[in-house]
């Protein structure tokens, strides 16, 4: 477990049940993941607060250092938030972690404001199992949140510049 705060491990294993036995580091995941040369079977990310920028944070690099950690059979997790229907951020981030052997895939909460997102990072071998399981996952969690593939390309996708002629 990496995090920047030494109490938020405290609060983890007193509150949330945290086991003694995992291995935790005060760091900037960022920081730590990139020289890291480990492969994790998961990874899990939550994080965020007040002016906080997951599109800038999570550039295609980062995304990328997140992929290569994970095994083959590896999987990601990320917790977000989403201002609107309309914030890029949670499909750029998808879409940038959907990268060689990974498929990612957004619960949302569609028509909430400032709602939490989970993007879900899954080994692309298993697709047919991973659309099961996520459909599967969907149901059970109830009708508010809505199981759907990234909308946009990724960071690196050139805008589109619409020019709409208006006429009094």
């Amino acid at each position: 477990m990496v995090d920047h705060n030494l109490v938020s491990f405290d609060l983890a294993k007193r509150f949330f049940g945290l086991p003694k036995e995992i291995p935790c580091f005060v760091a900037d995941f960022k920081e730590y993941l990139s020289p890291e040369t480990r492969s994790f079977d998961a990874i899990a990310i939550d994080l965020g607060g007040p002016g906080f920028c997951f599109e800038e944070q999570f550039d295609p690099a980062t995304c990328h250092s997140i992929t290569t950690r994970l095994k083959p059979s590896g999987r990601a997790i990320l917790n977000m938030l989403a201002a609107t229907d309309f914030d890029a951020a949670p499909d750029l981030i998808s879409s940038d972690l959907s990268e060689g052997h990974m498929t990612s895939w957004i619960f949302d909460h569609p028509g909430r404001l400032n709602r939490n997102v989970l993007v879900a990072c899954l080994p692309r071998l298993r697709r047919s199992a991973n659309r099961h399981y996520m459909a599967k996952f969907s149901k059970s969690i109830g009708r508010e949140w809505a199981l759907r593939r990234p909308r946009r390309r990724s960071h690196k996708s050139r805008p589109v510049v619409v020019d709409i002629a208006c006429t009094s």
